[in-house]
């Protein structure tokens, strides 16, 4: 791609999967065109136990190993056998979440999908959080200090998105 020959440059959920992170986020900036602007996201670091990143960081040490295919016939296993159990402990008040983060099994339930979507889902996103080669979070201090480059300008980073977002401009 030409540099600096776009107005727009939308990479949410990227830069986190790559080596790295901040040589990504200048990679993507030197595309923008003069007055351009460059949007990201990236996944958070926690400092917190959560259903989400606890059993995905604990696992991943062993399944980014793995081969694809291998990998996903384990998610599509298990799944189907432990999205009932995850689901009756989402429910617990108060101590649900906890509760999964600290039994790290890998989960994504989207509580609000009908079944058959939630289950599907569920493989999908489960499979996609543990196989990326790369998977680098950062705090909203990383991803400023990523995004403080050179020509930029009205650089603003705030929760959302996957975690955290960083809009700039050329």
């Amino acid at each position: 791609l030409p540099p600096r020959s776009f107005g727009y440059v939308f990479r949410p959920g990227v830069i986190h999967h790559t080596p790295d992170p901040a040589a990504a986020s200048a990679a993507l900036f030197d595309l923008g065109a003069p007055g351009g602007r460059l949007s990201i996201d990236v996944y958070p670091k926690l400092d917190f136990p959560s259903p989400w990143s606890t059993p995905k960081y604990f696992w991943r040490r062993g399944t980014t190993k793995l081969a694809p295919r291998t990998l996903l016939k384990i998610v599509r296993a298990y799944i189907p056998l432990w999205l009932p159990i995850d689901t009756a402990i989402r429910h617990i008040p108060y101590i649900g979440n906890r509760i999964l983060a600290e039994l790290r099994v890998p989960c994504w339930n989207y509580l609000d999908l009908p079944w058959r979507e939630r289950l599907e889902w569920a493989i999908l996103d489960t499979f996609d959080a543990l196989s990326p080669t790369y998977d680098l979070p950062m705090s909203a201090e990383e991803l400023r200090a990523a995004c403080a480059l050179p020509g930029a300008v009205e650089i603003d980073v705030f929760p959302g998105g996957n975690g955290f977002v960083a809009n700039l401009r050329r």
